[in-house]
């Protein structure tokens, strides 16, 4: 996998249960990420400006952690509070939710993922993105996750089940891609890339397949596939050692391990929240803010 764009560390956010830990980063709370809706057209004084928001998974929010913490620009972090905020849940139920969020380019260091950057169904078909495909999440792991400033970690893997039918995880039922990418408490709605990649054709193959198995590979771009909601877990039962009363080690026992897959929310599902939700009325009124803005700079 190539080096991977720093830009990226700086699209996700960390959240806390209350200002105080976030500003100490002592409490464990989740990961979260920004994206961005374009709300003008490119043409007027405003440039092309985008509707901030954070998304993450609904059971973060659920445990309190309502307090995002970002780094800036002059090297120090800066905590949100969106408490006060409307959260807007996914409108089926998945575990996913979105918070609209006011920044400040000049203050905050952030990189947000616009619509054209996540998966839907249609770019997986026309990319042909399937099992076996390179990815890798930017989230925390709590406890090297940073104190001073957010340092997120960059963990890798491939995606191992495409979600062609939901999962039970938290007696829940969630469609989700399984990506073999240990997932560990702290990651939950951090991001999941994937690699979408080019390939040149050697001399006289101008067949795609033939291009794709036989050519070089280009990484062209990477395209959010979801959000990490859970690590899928396998039940093990515990032996006891040299212990004369039970030789065979037997218990009554059994722990939960982690299996090293994570399950991962399609990133086409934030597109629910966008347009099924009230939250999409936020977004037209913030473009008839804009277009009154340009109008406004034109005379």
């Amino acid at each position: 996998m190539p080096r991977i764009d720093d830009d990226l560390l700086n699209c996700v956010i960390y959240l806390y249960p209350s200002e105080q830990d976030a500003v100490a980063g002592t409490a464990a709370g989740g990961s979260g990420v920004l994206g961005g809706v374009e709300v003008g057209n490119g043409d007027g004084s405003k440039g092309n400006p985008h509707r901030l928001f954070v998304v993450t998974n609904k059971h973060v929010r659920a445990t309190g952690n309502l307090f995002a913490r970002l780094n800036t620009k002059n090297g120090e972090v800066s905590v949100v509070d969106l408490a006060s905020e409307r959260w807007f849940d996914h409108p089926d139920g998945d575990d996913l939710t979105v918070c609209p969020i006011n920044l400040q380019p000049e203050v905050h260091k952030v990189h947000f993922i616009t619509e054209a950057r996540w998966v839907d169904k249609a770019f997986m078909t026309d990319m042909d993105i399937g099992l076996g495909e390179d990815v890798f999440s930017v989230g925390r792991v709590i406890g090297v996750d940073g104190k001073s400033l957010n340092t997120p970690t960059v963990r890798f893997g491939n995606i191992a089940q495409l979600p062609l039918s939901a999962i039970e995880a938290d007696g829940k039922q969630q469609d989700c891609f399984l990506v073999e990418m240990r997932s560990l408490p702290g990651f939950s709605g951090s991001p999941v890339f994937v690699e979408v990649a080019k390939y040149v054709h050697f001399p006289g193959s101008d067949k795609f397949k033939l291009a794709k198995y036989g050519g070089i590979r280009i990484v062209a771009a990477n395209i959010l596939l979801g959000l990490d909601f859970c690590h899928v877990t396998r039940s093990e039962k515990v032996i006891e050692k040299n212990n004369p009363d039970n030789p065979n080690g037997a218990t009554s026992f059994y722990i939960n391990t982690n299996s090293g897959i994570a399950g991962v929310i399609p990133a086409w599902k934030i597109d629910d929240i966008l347009v099924r939700t009230e939250f999409r009325q936020q977004i037209e009124e913030a473009k008839a803010l804009v277009k009154a803005e340009d109008s406004q700079a034109v005379i």
